[in-house]
């Protein structure tokens, strides 16, 4: 049996002795788990609050880019039905007024602000 296998007893008043290589090499080790564990902690965490704002990103472009869809399904709507119109008079004159602010000259023309 070596002094290993038995535990030292102190008595009061009576000095410690100095630590051992080996007891330093285990509190090394603890103090280097620990470390190592706080750094993964905080890390995680990091990343987490990172992944986080960049899910909140999304979502918002996500939404804007949606808004963005319905305009122009609305507008893609509105082109098929003036390629599926027939195509007359009426539809032409109406165009015209409508996209290009033409009349005819015998017409009389009132201009209102009070709508804009």
């Amino acid at each position: 049996m070596t002094d290993r296998d038995h535990p030292e007893i102190i008595q009061p008043g009576e000095p410690k002795a100095p630590p051992t290589e080996e007891t330093e090499k285990k509190l090394g080790l603890s103090m280097l788990a620990k470390v190592a564990l706080v750094a993964v902690v905080i890390s995680s965490f990091v990343i987490s609050i990172s992944c986080v704002m960049h899910a909140n990103q999304l979502r918002r472009q996500s939404e804007e880019l949606q808004a963005e869809l319905d305009a122009y399904s609305e507008n893609i709507k509105q082109l098929v039905y003036y390629i599926n119109k027939e195509v007359d008079d009426q539809y032409i004159i109406d165009y015209a007024r409508e996209h290009f602010g033409m009349y005819f000259p015998d017409e009389d023309i009132y201009y209102n602000d009070v709508n804009e």
